[in-house]
């Protein structure tokens, strides 16, 4: 991210890393996803879209007076009531969109785009719960996963099939907490239609343990198939954390909280 001005309003740019692989279609995607919500906002307050460069790769939007819930992965600290409860109204709100909305029709990915995000356990919106399922299959295979815990969260999903728009990425990083008490979402390239559980399964693996309870309220309110549906997201998004500690060498303690994270998830898919 780059901060300054444009046209005397405050602006951050978000340039495309890598331009080869998934990541050039996560821009196209992003970028039809601001544009369509330019015309019909959605009921989540997004920074505006100032300006942008295909050819670049740029996206440059308008600066929100607040900060990142967490500049981490994972939380280091409790959010507290009021931060949590806004994020979780904002999942609420978002999931109003139907997963059919005209919105969500942004460019889908190439084969070879789709193999790539396959490979990587990415999220891919145009393919909402072929991603997840494909992806738990494939964990057994890349130890991060045993063949039973995957099966039973391949059932649940199966009961459970039911979708609902969604971030896709909600990070903690991925949520702005404003000055004036409210949030805001950033990074809306994996936006769309996703597994019912899945925000909510996301969010719960990376908040601190004290916030842990309320958003495993909101999955209890799915229903009890719901419920289990929602663990199997919750225990792939483990998964794929397990993934990226391994190649960033992340400290022991939270590999072990993962560890047990999974034990407790595959009990209720169970």
């Amino acid at each position: 991210m780059t901060f300054g001005q444009l046209g005397g309003l405050p602006a951050v740019a978000k340039a495309l890393g890598p331009r080869d692989g998934p990541w050039r279609w996560y821009f196209e995607r992003e970028l039809a996803l601001y544009r369509a919500f330019e015309k019909s906002p959605p009921p989540v307050r997004l920074a505006r879209l100032l300006d942008a460069s295909e050819a670049e790769g740029v996206l440059v939007f308008e600066r929100l007076r607040g900060a990142a819930l967490c500049d981490t992965r994972m939380a280091r600290a409790p959010l507290g009531e009021a931060l949590r409860e806004a994020l979780l109204e904002s999942i609420d709100r978002w999931g109003s969109i139907a997963v059919d909305d005209p919105r969500w029709a942004a460019p889908s990915p190439s084969a070879d785009e789709r193999a790539a995000l396959r490979a990587q356990l990415l999220e891919d919106p145009s393919a909402p719960l072929a991603w997840i399922t494909e992806g738990l299959a494939a964990c057994p295979a890349k130890k991060l996963l045993d063949r039973v815990a995957v099966d039973r969260a391949l059932a649940a999903l199966e009961a459970h099939p039911q979708t609902r728009a969604s971030h896709g990425d909600l990070l903690l990083r991925n949520v702005l907490g404003l000055d004036d008490g409210t949030v805001a979402w950033i990074d809306l390239e994996c936006a769309g239609p996703h597994a019912e559980g899945w925000d909510l399964g996301l969010v719960w693996v990376n908040v601190d343990d004290a916030d842990r309870a309320a958003v495993e309220r909101r999955a209890n309110a799915l229903g009890a198939s719901g419920y289990r549906a929602w663990a199997a997201c919750a225990l792939f998004a483990c998964a794929r954390e397990k993934l990226y500690r391994t190649r960033s060498r992340a400290d022991d303690a939270r590999g072990l909280r993962l560890e047990r994270d999974i034990d407790f998830l595959s009990r209720i898919t169970g």
